[in-house]
């Protein structure tokens, strides 16, 4: 777990090394190093939280995000129910769409 530099054709860039689940993950954060350094260790404690309290980042639904998307658009009212399960969503949006 650490922060690496990088000289590149575009510049200096650096990079955050950590291991989550097992696997080995590194990830460019940019041209500031203390932004690394803080990034890494805004990442180091999402870890912690997961093993410790089995707290997770919940991340949506691609589907459900597609739906809300279309909600804000104000288009597809008979999609916007939100339990609407992937495997219907082809024929809810044929009925909406079709003249």
């Amino acid at each position: 777990m650490a922060v690496y530099k990088y000289t590149g054709k575009k510049g200096i860039v650096y990079s955050v090394d950590y291991y989550r689940g097992g696997k080995r993950i590194r990830e460019a954060v940019g041209p500031n190093k203390k932004e690394a350094q803080e990034y890494l260790g805004k990442k180091l404690r999402e870890i912690r939280d997961e093993e410790l309290f089995g707290i997770k980042k919940r991340e949506e639904d691609p589907i459900r995000g597609f739906l809300r998307h279309l909600q804000e658009l104000g288009v597809a009212s008979a999609l916007l129910d939100l339990r609407v399960q992937p495997r219907n969503l082809q024929a809810a949006f044929r009925r909406e769409v079709s003249p």
